[in-house]
């Protein structure tokens, strides 16, 4: 029985980003599921702490936000895959799509 008051539950945030063809992004969250989630080995989570920067133009940086919104806890759970064809050409746009579990978001007025 649900009644008032217990926390609150919110689904998923999928997004859609573009790939670039260095697959940077893709990469960093692949990056990320996987440190988690050790796959091979215990050793791939000690990247984890590692993967909390973010580079931009070659250039660490501290962490991005977003202007709107601000997610608190948030993770990937997973990432989809993506389609290269040789008969692509530059004008061609590859998007991925990522999935993440969050515990909450505040917005914030712009």
């Amino acid at each position: 029985m649900y009644i008032p008051g217990e926390k609150a539950i919110y689904d998923l945030l999928n997004i859609t980003f573009m790939v670039d063809e260095e697959i940077q992004a893709w990469k960093e969250v692949h990056d990320w599921i996987r440190a988690m989630t050790f796959p091979k080995d215990h050793s791939e989570y000690q990247n984890l702490a590692a993967l909390n920067r973010y580079t931009t133009l070659g250039k660490t940086t501290g962490p991005q936000y977003s202007d709107r919104f601000k997610f608190y806890e948030v993770f990937p759970i997973s990432i989809s895959s993506f389609a290269m064809s040789s008969t692509d050409t530059p004008d061609n746009i590859i998007t991925a799509d990522a999935t993440f579990r969050y515990t909450y978001y505040d917005i914030d007025k712009l």
